[in-house]
């Protein structure tokens, strides 16, 4: 998993820096279309299963652009942003959006000529369901599960659904 999350953040570094994710808080300044970020996050989303959706958000916490779904927040009010907004990478504890779970990476995009000044973030909102089938293949034993926690000690994903979301307390099954 730790693998998982480091090439999702290689990801969000590398098209936070490229001249089209730059480019397009300053056609959003200037009331130009973004049609063709949309298009090119489409593609990028596409060859990767694990995003629910990609988008940018200027300072003021407004999605510039969100794909699939343009215009909405990632998931309701976007408490995540005001923690994200004052650091160069954030990534969220697991939380319910739309009654999935979801992690939120962001990263915040710099001025292409000002490289100091930010100009908004780029946001990975991260399809958990995708995550964890990724888990449901890793086998340590012949009778072992993986699972993750998040920073609670909550289970956040585990083959046994009725544990998500719960404390952890171990497993008191005997296993051969």
């Amino acid at each position: 998993m730790e693998a998982f999350f480091r090439e999702r953040r290689a990801s969000l570094e590398l098209l936070s820096e490229t001249p089209f994710i730059q480019l397009a808080f300053l056609a959003h300044e200037f009331n130009q279309s973004l049609h063709e970020v949309r298009e090119k996050l489409y593609a990028y989303q596409k060859k990767e299963p694990f995003y629910h959706r990609i988008a940018l958000y200027d300072l003021a916490g407004v999605p510039i652009v969100s794909f699939p779904e343009p215009g909405r927040p990632i998931s309701g009010p976007p408490v995540w942003f005001r923690e994200a907004l004052g650091r160069d990478h954030y990534a969220s504890d697991l939380g319910l959006a739309g009654g999935r779970q979801s992690v939120i990476l962001a990263k915040t995009v710099y001025d292409f000529e000002a490289p100091g000044r930010a100009v908004g973030l780029l946001v990975f909102d991260l399809d958990f369901g995708a995550v964890a089938a990724l888990l449901e293949k890793v086998r340590p034993a012949r009778s072992a599960v993986a699972f993750l926690l998040d920073g609670r000690g909550a289970v956040f994903a585990h083959p046994d659904a009725s544990r998500l979301g719960h404390p952890w307390v171990g497993d008191t099954e005997d296993h051969d």
